[in-house]
């Protein structure tokens, strides 16, 4: 239990609301079919979130005099500069964009939970003796998480891993690590000790993983994941955190590079994909494909990788 004055516990259920409508108006741009599983599953965490902090303000307002909070969360924001000063700043911003827009970056981004610093993936592709999947893809993440300054949130941070429904059956996730840059800190987990972090839904498989990480402290974090795709398969590789330093690398053995038919995109809900530069590396023994972002990633935005690959050594 943690003591908070009515005004607070309102500030932080405005808040909240304000990244429910966030979340409802990105949502509404998609259909049920093409909504994104991540933003569908945040929707639905921020609806109840939304709902709990009403009923125990309300209990609170009724003379409970407490509000229970969630973990270590604290409803103090930590602001470098001034609620007022920001409010300023947002208004000089809506002189070039409408107000909704200026509203939607102060969620996704200023008061986002973390952001991500050296967001790399690296995709290990190879063939399979399975007819019906016969391309196997070890999925390398890694990245700096650094505590959003502006976040209204405790410091509880997750690590999220989602699997296509599609891809699900046989896919997992095989190794996390967490390392607190700066101290002793580390945790690493094998494949058995993340089953129970991982969550069924129609979307397919979410892992997350918790770990807690105080404004001031960054971390290191590594994820391993191997899953198995038809011969014509992608995937899409997102940022679900403000992130810069977006890379991708597809590896293959260089006796199979010929056999895989590759292609990159850069990944947006709203706009048409465009081609990345593709940087090609190959040491005889590893063909590798490096593909960037330039500048900065926002929630949801990343790089598409799909690929064609014909069982055949022979030409066609």
């Amino acid at each position: 239990m943690t003591e908070w004055h009515s005004e607070s516990a309102r500030e932080l259920l405005a808040r909240e609301r304000r990244v429910l409508r966030v979340l409802e108006r990105q949502a509404a741009s998609y259909t049920s079919l093409t909504l994104p599983a991540e933003l569908a599953v945040r929707l639905e965490d921020q609806r109840s979130l939304v709902s709990r902090i009403e009923q125990q303000l309300l209990s609170f307002e009724h003379g409970s005099g407490t509000l229970e909070e969630e973990g270590n969360s604290s409803p103090d924001c930590n602001w470098r500069r001034s609620p007022q000063e920001l409010q300023r700043i947002l208004s000089e911003l809506q002189l070039y964009c409408p107000p909704n827009f200026v509203e939607a970056f102060f969620e996704q981004v200023i008061s986002a939970t973390a952001y991500r610093q050296d967001m790399s993936w690296r995709v290990s592709l190879s063939p399979t003796h399975s007819p019906a999947r016969p391309v196997q893809a070890v999925i390398q993440q890694s990245y700096i998480q650094v505590p959003g300054e502006y976040a209204a949130t405790s410091d509880c941070q997750f690590v999220v891993f989602h699997i296509p429904a599609w891809l699900s059956a046989d896919g997992k996730l095989i190794h996390v690590a967490i390392e607190t840059l700066r101290t002793t800190a580390m945790l690493s987990l094998r494949e058995e000790q993340l089953r129970p972090y991982r969550e069924h839904s129609a979307y397919g498989v979410f892992y997350r993983v918790p770990f807690h990480l105080r404004r001031g402290q960054t971390a290191k974090v590594d994820a391993t994941a191997v899953v198995f795709h038809p011969k014509k398969s992608e995937d899409i590789l997102l940022s679900y955190l403000p992130s810069f330093g977006f890379q991708v690398e597809v590896a293959l053995a260089s006796e199979d590079a010929k056999r895989f038919r590759v292609r990159s995109e850069w990944y947006h809900p709203s706009r048409s994909p465009l081609g990345l530069p593709t940087e090609v590396l190959d040491d005889g023994s590893v063909h590798r494909m490096i593909y960037r972002i330039q500048g900065a990633v926002l929630p949801f935005q990343g790089i598409r990788v799909s690929w064609d690959f014909r069982r055949s050594k022979a030409s066609p």
